[in-house]
């Protein structure tokens, strides 16, 4: 690849998967049942729960399909229609396409990575299908065929000229996504440019592959203050739709309410496309309701969105009601939330510590930060209080029973007490106590020889599977596994309370906890880590790497006999496996010798 590239904290941008590669020969991953990882022939099948798939959206997809010329392929291996651009998406028909067989492909998106590739083709059918099994002729986005969104693009890449935060929007006062994203000197993959508020002398604003921005200001694209020449223009700012598992077999409604009428059934476990989110009748607990992609109407509380209240980086609806602080939050800073019952206020993050004062139930508690500390009633998040007192998280209606995403940290304390805070325990979805992101853990040994650091790397990967761990954006670094962040994935997914690894994290772990090795927080940095040699000369310990139109998307340690670990999609409790090495590769990065 011509430059390398920076993929912050994770492979986020292109979805990628980090893989621990173990072999030699090619072989396809099986995906189609989140419990199981066996090599096949064919992309995986449906499901029982795919059977009722939204064929809603396959009607919508052939009206959009129509503003673009179909390019026609050819199928490499046996493709399951879906209606997303994720493994995670439901199966509109299985076996779809024969292998062999004309597909039309009518623009292409950037989704989960799925067999190495972050690229999906969406057909004249309105489905999606994994670019990886599709003769298009490149491993990148295909010349001659329409891009589907703004992320689908072939991207450039330019240095920061400072730390960089990703933003939500084009504004410096749009959402944080995640603080210190790129930092100076790596590099940023641009897919697009629109003009948005001033920042820094400029109302540049560039759209990176993670699909979050940065101003222009501070990456050096070879033009100030205006649009640098081959790259595309922004024509969308958020992504259309996001999708979350149903808990139950869900009713879609005509309105937000339970008694209005049910038009469709959204069956339990598959994925519900949605399109944002506002007030409505009390449901089940909650107000929430959500608009899917058949504008219809589904009550939040049965979706597995993470959180009990509004999700973060999903839209709320037209008209939604918003509330403006009180002058007191305008003094105070902070926001507030309901106490559950009568809630101790304490001096320190302890149910052991003294209590200050009494925050009765139902009365609103202005939160300034959160923070870990000693474990109280199932939870190790403590909430310190304006008043300047510590309450426990788990009595306070705080929409999550993870950390509130954009609420500040008060510390970097780690929990303590409980049933376990070692990393690793397969921690329940929610349960984010170690963190969110790229956490930081103590190092391992660089003693030994080459061949016992190897050793060591192996087992510390392996360690790791088998402990119900799912994939999880932005998940897991040098500590281990943690929740993901706030920034949905291409593939419209957000995991910023789902526990375990992305595939870069999962590696990084490996090496920092088996050898003591910083190979790097995306697979940009770890395919620089190392000496690059020939796929032929691989041997254990080495890692292997995907590429999609010269950007890696993917990467995996070499241990031998066609095996490999993984942190990859389908997200579920064996997103973290062994499996065969797929795909075609030409070198392998050494790190250790």
């Amino acid at each position: 690849m011509a430059n390398v590239l920076k993929k912050p904290w994770f492979l986020i941008g292109s979805a990628a998967v980090l893989a621990v590669a173990v072999g030699t020969a090619v072989a396809l991953r099986s995906g189609g049942d989140p419990a199981t990882f066996t090599p096949t022939s064919a992309e995986p099948s449906a499901v029982a729960d795919d059977a009722a798939a939204d064929m809603t959206f396959v009607a919508e997809g052939k009206a959009a399909a129509a503003t673009h010329s179909a390019v026609s392929f050819t199928a490499k291996e046996t493709l399951n229609g879906r209606d997303g651009a994720s493994m995670d998406a439901n199966v509109v028909k299985k076996d779809m396409y024969k292998a062999g067989a004309t597909i039309k492909v009518v623009c292409q998106d950037r989704g989960d990575m799925a067999y190495g590739s972050a690229i999906w083709d969406r057909t004249s059918d309105g489905v999606y299908v994994p670019d990886a099994y599709v003769k298009t002729g490149t491993d990148g986005f295909a010349p001659g065929v329409a891009r589907c969104t703004d992320l689908a693009q072939s991207g450039k890449a330019y240095p920061a000229t400072a730390d960089l935060n990703g933003r939500a929007g084009p504004s410096l006062t749009a959402r944080v996504v995640e603080e210190n994203m790129y930092r100076k000197g790596e590099k940023v993959v641009i897919v697009c440019q629109i003009t948005g508020s001033v920042a820094y002398g400029s109302t540049i604003w560039d759209k990176t592959d993670d699909g979050v921005y940065v101003p222009d200001a501070y990456v050096k694209t070879g033009t100030e203050k205006n649009f640098a020449p081959g790259i595309a223009r922004c024509t969308d700012t958020a992504p259309a739709r996001f999708g979350f598992k149903a808990s139950v077999d869900l009713a879609g409604r005509d309105a937000k309410s339970v008694s209005a009428k049910e038009v469709k059934t959204y069956a339990a476990g598959s994925t519900v496309y949605i399109t944002c989110q506002t007030i409505g009748a009390n449901a089940y607990g909650s107000n929430i309701w959500d608009k899917t992609v058949d504008n219809l109407w589904v009550a939040d509380h049965y979706l597995k969105t993470g959180f009990d209240n509004f999700t973060p980086g999903v839209p709320k609806c037209a008209g939604t009601p918003v509330a403006s602080p009180s002058p007191t939050a305008a003094a105070t800073g902070g926001t507030t939330f309901p106490a559950k019952v009568d809630l101790a206020g304490r001096k320190s993050k302890s149910t052991s510590s003294a209590e200050v004062k009494t925050y009765a139930s139902g009365s609103k508690v202005r939160v300034v930060c959160q923070a870990y500390g000693a474990y109280a009633y199932g939870s190790y998040i403590w909430d310190k209080t304006s008043d300047g007192l510590w309450v426990a998280d788990y009595y306070l209606k705080t929409g999550t029973d993870g950390f509130v995403s954009d609420m500040a940290r008060c510390d970097d304390d780690k929990p303590t007490g409980g049933p376990s805070t070692s990393t690793g325990t397969g921690s329940h979805y929610g349960d984010c106590r170690d963190g969110h992101g790229r956490i930081g853990g103590t190092k391992g040994s660089t003693a030994g020889t080459a061949a016992q650091k190897v050793a060591r790397v192996i087992a510390a990967a392996k360690a790791m599977t088998g402990k119900g761990l799912s994939y999880s954006w932005g998940g897991g670094g040098k500590g281990g596994p943690s929740c993901g962040i706030s920034s949905p994935s291409p593939g419209g997914h957000i995991d910023y309370n789902r526990y375990g690894f992305d595939c870069s994290g999962y590696t990084l772990y490996a090496y920092w906890v088996g050898a003591g090795v910083d190979i790097g927080p995306n697979t940009g940095s770890q395919w620089g880590s190392g000496r690059v040699l020939p796929y032929s000369q691989r041997k254990p310990g080495d890692l292997i790497f995907w590429f999609s139109g010269g950007v890696s998307v993917h990467v995996a340690i070499y241990l031998g006999n066609n095996q490999m670990l993984e942190a990859a999609p389908p997200r579920g409790s064996s997103s973290v496996h062994q499996t065969s090495v797929y795909g075609s590769h030409a070198s392998v990065v050494r790190v250790l010798s």
